[in-house]
């Protein structure tokens, strides 16, 4: 039993020098434009409404990802990363999410993460995409360490405010009922985006006091445009690198990348 605490003493201490160092500083948590004023009363009037995405984003997606469901949430949480830039203007922005499901041991420890990036204009789509994808394989490897004391690191806690206000998840990868238990103004869980035989879909739980359904409604419409034109950019710029090589990755020739 002592050598069993040990051991995790020492992995914890290992995991915080990790959180550490991505959480230093106090970041400001990033949230969606509202249609009414913050009261601070959170909770009371949650709403939840669901969307179906186009078949030509879950295509693409499915393309660029090979159909990984991990690449897939990678490219999820990128392409919101990008609409939040692109809509509030800030680079530094996190986004929370669930540990992986195929981790669920975990949860005795630790059922939170928080996603932390720094969007620059000059980067490229597919850069962008490598960088998040880096930041969830260490959140992954990290996940153990518990979030409470990850917003103590951040200054978060003491304050009384909160690292993120939206959370991404995506069915293959996330339990629903623990990603929908996470507290946030908006959470986006994803669904069918691998499966052949179903439609890709989100659902999206906000706070009706803070939003109207409209506006929940619009927002993932810009959002699937951003994703659907990152992904096609992405996927250009893989095309792009094989010009030259006679057997080119699916995908490229239908989407005009062969054609130099």
């Amino acid at each position: 039993m002592k050598s069993n605490l040990r051991f995790l003493g020492e992995l914890l201490e290992a995991e915080h020098s990790y959180w550490s160092k991505k959480f230093g500083g106090r970041p400001e948590a990033v949230r969606l434009p509202g249609d009414f004023k913050r009261t601070g009363e959170r909770g009371k009037t949650r709403a939840a409404v669901e969307f179906e995405l186009r078949d030509e984003t879950k295509a693409l997606l499915n393309t660029i990802c090979g159909g990984k469901d991990s690449l897939i949430f990678t490219a999820l949480v990128t392409g919101m990363k990008v609409f939040l830039y692109r809509l509030r203007g800030e680079a530094d922005i996190i986004v929370g999410t669930g540990i992986h499901k195929k981790f669920s041991d975990v949860g005795s420890l630790n059922r939170i993460l928080a996603l932390r990036d720094t969007v620059k204009p000059e980067m490229r789509s597919l850069d962008l995409l490598q960088q998040v994808k880096s930041t969830v394989s260490e959140a992954y490897r990290n996940q153990k360490y518990p979030f409470e004391r990850v917003e103590e690191l951040s200054g978060a806690r003491a304050e009384g405010s909160r690292l993120f206000e939206i959370v991404v998840g995506l069915d293959s990868v996330n339990d629903s009922d623990e990603l929908l238990g996470i507290e946030a103004e908006t959470t986006f869980f994803f669904s069918g985006a691998g499966a052949l035989d179903s439609r890709m879909k989100v659902r999206v739980e906000y706070d009706a006091g803070v939003y109207k359904k409209g506006t929940i409604a619009r927002y993932v419409e810009q959002f699937e445009s951003i994703l659907s034109s990152s992904a096609r950019i992405v996927l250009l710029t893989i095309c792009e690198s094989y010009r030259s090589v006679l057997i080119q990755p699916s995908g490229c020739r239908s989407m005009g990348a062969s054609k130099w």
